[in-house]
């Protein structure tokens, strides 16, 4: 989609974190774009790593979608919306 741009940082601590940003109108597509984006960059980066990479939490924009729960144990992390 037209300006959705993935960020990393680490900061001093070596703590990672993936900001994204985007030109979204649509606030369902945006949720979904964020969602599916997120599960596979994390999905790929434990694949490369060969192993799981613990999170602190993961965090969202957008309001909750009912998912919530069953994020929390495909990431093993909080998620936390409206962040």
């Amino acid at each position: 989609t037209r300006g959705f741009i993935g960020r990393l940082r680490v900061d001093e601590a070596s703590l990672a974190r993936v900001i994204l940003s985007d030109a979204i109108d649509d606030p369902d597509a945006r949720r979904q774009y964020h969602a599916t984006f997120t599960f596979f960059l994390y999905s790929l980066m434990c694949w490369m790593t060969d192993r799981r990479i613990p999170l602190r939490a993961v965090y969202f924009t957008s309001p909750e979608s009912g998912a919530g729960e069953e994020l929390s144990r495909a990431y093993r992390a909080p998620v936390l919306y409206n962040a």
